[in-house]
């Protein structure tokens, strides 16, 4: 087919109202007020901002993800509308396309697969347990709060496995320090800026110099482990990319590593956070829900919290979509893209369809027990070779972690209504902080 026979863009929707869409990003709840005739692609077309395709098709995305010709590039699409350059560094970005990012996957893969999962396991539990030990009870709490510091001391111990005392504060120190800087209006206004300036960071010292402190802290854990015999057997997985960076021939190298974990870091902490966050938030206002899993934590199989972290990521994804830069003309599916298009899956409306979940809105676990979440459908992860490389991880940290604290107390909601979702840059998080009782268990 000609470029000449491809529909263009000039024909695709454009959402309603004043806005053109963008109200979407900073109001989320106003996806809910989209009809089910919404058209599936859409157009946002916003002066001095990059066109920006937007799909929930299933066909779509099986296109997008398979994509493997360098037409549609994940990093760069990070790049050009996430805050992914200052987070990571442009180092960590780079390597998210090509080459270097097959090379990378196939080194690092393995620790979060099988084995290397199991072991981890206990780490977790161990590291909930601390922390459900000090948490209030009987009283209205933030529980994203909450979370946010699980979730960070588990990357502490699980990602780095940092187990000196002046190491471990120092890192969580220099992570904290992170977290706030990230969630800044700040770093807002820096990401409106980089996306005006096509991608185009202005530099941000503060963030350097936080990434240094955590570089700093890891050398020194891998220079100590390589002076300690046996260190590389360690249950986290710092050892196992220690291990990729041993092996024969195109191993890994230590700024691979470190680059990988500062990956882990960001985009493994404020999402799990908030995954967390949003799964009390819900089974507190779905009792029913919520006694399914207290008794599967009590010595149950986990398919039910399993279901239960399912059906929250895809009710409240942690992110709103998947970007892709389109680098040269695309043809997705008849549909002619112009080199310098952004290329979304909307992942919130694609697990909002009817006609691939059936109530769609309501919170029901069971229907993860019923069906397998679809590869194209179920897209918390993203997709493809750029889907997240933690997505095991992350499920089985929120399900261990959930089988653990249920065991000690249980949840009771603020108030009747549902919290509505906020957005600063990306990250959909409870719009009152997850505030629930904690009431403890008999």
């Amino acid at each position: 087919m000609s470029t000449a026979s491809l529909e263009t863009l000039d024909r695709v929707a454009r959402p309603p109202g004043p806005f053109r869409g963008l109200d979407r990003w900073v109001l989320p709840t106003r996806l809910l007020g989209w009809t089910e005739e919404a058209p599936e692609r859409y157009l946002l077309d916003v002066p001095f901002v990059p066109a920006m395709l937007l799909t929930c098709s299933a066909e779509d995305c099986r296109v997008i993800f398979t994509e493997r010709d360098g037409a549609l590039l994940f990093g760069e699409g990070l790049k050009r509308f996430a805050p992914h350059e200052a987070m990571f560094g442009h180092d960590a970005i780079a390597s998210l396309d090509g080459e270097d990012h097959t090379r990378f996957r196939r080194h690092l893969t393995a620790a979060f697969h099988g084995e290397a999962l199991k072991g981890y396991e206990q780490a977790i539990v161990s590291t909930t347990e601390r922390a459900v030990g000090g948490w209030p009870r009987r009283r209205p709490v933030a529980f994203a709060e909450l979370t946010r510091e699980l979730a960070r001391d588990v990357i502490v111990t699980v990602v780095f496995g940092v187990t000196d005392p002046g190491r471990a504060r120092r890192l969580r120190s220099a992570l904290d320090r992170l977290d706030r800087a990230l969630n800044s209006l700040e770093m807002a206004g820096r990401l409106a800026a980089a996306i005006l300036m096509r991608g185009r960071w202005a530099p941000y010292p503060r963030i350097k110099a936080i990434h240094r402190e955590i570089e700093a802290v890891t050398r020194e854990e891998i220079a100590e482990r390589r002076a300690a015999p046996g260190a590389d057997e360690r249950p986290d997985c710092l050892a196992r990319f220690l291990a990729a960076a041993e092996e024969p021939g195109d191993a890994v190298s230590d700024d691979e590593v470190i680059a990988a974990l500062r990956v882990l870091v960001i985009a493994g902490w404020a999402t799990t956070a908030n995954t967390l966050a949003w799964m009390a938030e819900r089974l507190a206002r779905h009792p029913e829900a919520l006694a399914a899993c207290e008794a599967d934590a009590d010595g149950g199989p986990g398919r039910y919290l399993t279901a239960t972290v399912q059906e929250t990521l895809r009710l409240r994804p942690p992110v709103p979509v998947t970007l892709r830069y389109v680098a040269r003309d695309f043809d997705l599916r008849g549909l002619h893209l112009p080199a310098g298009t952004l290329l979304a899956t909307d992942i919130e409306r694609m697990h909002l369809r009817p006609d691939v979940y059936e109530q769609p809105r309501r919170f029901r676990p069971e229907r993860f027990l019923e069906q397998r979440p679809g590869t194209y459908t179920w897209i918390p992860f993203g997709g493809g070779v750029h889907r997240c490389i933690g997505a095991g991880f992350a499920l089985t940290e929120a399900r261990l972690i959930f089988a653990t604290l249920l065991q000690e107390v249980t949840f009771a909601p603020e108030r009747a209504r549902g919290e509505p979702s906020s957005r600063r840059t990306l990250i959909t998080a409870p719009g009152r902080r997850a505030t629930v009782t904690l009431v403890p268990r008999p």
